[in-house]
C-alpha cells in the first residue's frame, strides 16, 4: 500500500507527458498540411497560363 500514491502520481505523469506529445504531434501536423496546402495554391496560381504571354519576371 506504501508505493500506491507514488504508482499513482507517474501514471498521472505519463498521461501528461502523453497529452503534451499529442498536442505537439497534431500542431506540427495542422502546421505541415497548412503548408503544404499553401504551396499547392501557390503552385496553382503559378501555373495559371499568362494572358498577355509575357514571363513573371517582365510583368514585374
Amino acid at each position: 500500500m506504501d508505493g500506491k500514491p507514488y504508482a499513482a502520481a507517474l501514471t498521472n505523469i505519463q498521461r501528461f507527458a502523453a497529452a503534451q506529445a499529442r498536442y505537439y504531434l497534431s500542431a506540427t501536423f495542422i502546421i505541415s498540411y497548412y503548408y503544404d496546402s499553401c504551396m499547392n495554391k501557390l503552385e496553382i496560381i503559378r501555373d495559371i497560363p499568362n494572358p498577355r504571354g509575357l514571363g513573371l519576371e517582365q510583368q514585374l
